[in-house]
């Protein structure tokens, strides 16, 4: 079984009807899900609504280019923050619809060895 990314994602723009219809089908869908016309292998599992964040699970990464699509298509902007520690993958995406600007912020295993084992936070100067 593929290691599972964690992601959160919110979304922002002038008119979010287009985008709550497309992820409240993600909601309802039993399998991996990605709508109509979009390609991608990174589709999203377990897609849950929490105030105005949208949580889901995708395999191995994030669906960052797959996220784009579907913003293009309903015409919206997001924020993106995502997680699978196994493989220290964490970090960041933003695009913004109207400039169409995708901004990423990844940390990589140097970005790790900051962080103390029991998650304590930084330590300095190792």
């Amino acid at each position: 079984m593929a290691n599972m990314c964690n992601n959160w994602v919110k979304f922002r723009g002038a008119d979010l009807t287009e985008i709550k219809r497309l992820m409240a089908d993600a909601i309802k869908s039993d399998e991996g899900w990605l709508p109509d016309g979009i390609d991608g292998d990174r589709c999203l599992f377990d897609v849950c609504l929490h105030e105005d964040w949208y949580q889901f699970i995708t395999k191995w990464s994030p669906p960052i280019d797959e996220m784009v699509a579907i913003c293009r298509k309903a015409k919206v902007s997001f924020s993106m923050d995502y997680d699978e520690l196994g493989f220290n993958v964490y970090g960041t995406a933003e695009y913004d619809y109207d400039t169409d600007i995708l901004k990423v912020v990844d940390l990589d295993d140097e970005h790790f060895k900051w962080v103390t084992e029991d998650g304590g936070g930084i330590v300095t100067g190792k």
